[in-house]
């Protein structure tokens, strides 16, 4: 393959797809960063790995494991913001906790839908379905040149309605997330706006995962907020360098995997490469710019 194929459709659609949820993740990654919610990102993140693990132990498929893993995550959001809220455990010690148990069980449902397929009441429970084994790399990477036409229009949907509920919030959220205590004073739910950023959160995750896989994921919802303050003090001017950063390294990383040999590099990992990159290099101009000021 060359970089010419990407303008083929099969190869095109795929690329439109992350763009989409390039933009969708790039703006939510300046909450997560001015919030300092990377971590809790990280443990919904994860927590993908414990809805891989169940929809292969009940042998689901399609949207039906899309929406268990959905669930999961969900589930896992909303316990975070519970225990972050009313505060009776430290919220890092609450999401280490999450998150490691997430994994543990998602590999252990795995494994255990192997060892039971002979059981009657698992037969039953499973309606005599058979899961295929789970490709954990692709749980890691995805797998977006592998993507239906109504996977582009919901990625493309899911990232329209993340950007338009931010364009509906902006106000409220900016407050909140440069001072919460002081918002909730002025009258901004800040209660409402916790959960609605981890429930999008856990939406763009599950959506992302099918496509990008969990570690480009969770590059995409921190690194490009991260080199963002760096390269801007207002905030319209860091929106808009995050969705930059965002997808620079998506298209980037697409077409160097394309373009070096013969594209037989993996998307995703390149992907994660530049924007590693790009947040070395917003790293090094800010470091620039405060010594010449």
């Amino acid at each position: 393959m060359t970089i010419w194929d990407v303008l083929e459709p099969r190869f095109l659609a795929p690329l439109l797809a992350g763009i989409a949820l390039t933009a969708a993740c790039a703006l939510l990654s300046v909450v997560i960063v001015l919030k300092r919610l990377a971590f809790i990102g990280q443990g919904i993140t994860h927590a993908g790995f414990g809805g891989v693990g169940l929809a292969a132990f009940l042998a689901l498929s399609g949207w039906w494991r899309d929406l268990t893993i959905f669930l999961f995550c969900i589930g896992t959001a909303v316990v975070i913001a519970l225990l972050s809220r009313r505060g009776r455990v430290m919220i890092d010690t609450a999401i280490g906790i999450l998150l490691v148990a997430a994994m543990g069980v998602g590999f252990l449902l795995d494994q255990l839908r192997i060892h039971l397929r002979g059981e009657g009441w698992y037969g039953t429970l499973t309606g005599g379905r058979h899961a295929p084994p789970t490709q954990w790399d692709a749980v890691l990477f995805g797998n977006i040149l592998y993507l239906r036409p109504e996977d582009v229009w919901l990625a493309v949907g899911c990232a329209a309605a993340v950007a338009g509920l931010l364009a509906l919030l902006h106000r409220e959220i900016a407050f909140y997330a440069f001072d919460e205590t002081v918002s909730r004073v002025f009258g901004v739910r800040t209660t409402l706006l916790h959960y609605l950023l981890l429930v999008m959160i856990a939406a763009i995750i599950v959506l992302c995962m099918k496509l990008l896989g969990l570690i480009l994921v969770n590059a995409l919802l921190i690194v490009p907020g991260a080199a963002a303050v760096l390269l801007s003090r207002r905030l319209s001017g860091v929106l808009i360098a995050a969705a930059v950063v965002g997808e620079i390294g998506m298209v980037g990383g697409y077409l160097a995997a394309f373009g070096i040999m013969g594209g037989r590099l993996p998307i995703g990992p390149m992907i994660v490469l530049i924007l590693a990159l790009l947040f070395a290099a917003a790293l090094a101009f800010n470091r620039l710019r405060s010594a010449r000021a």
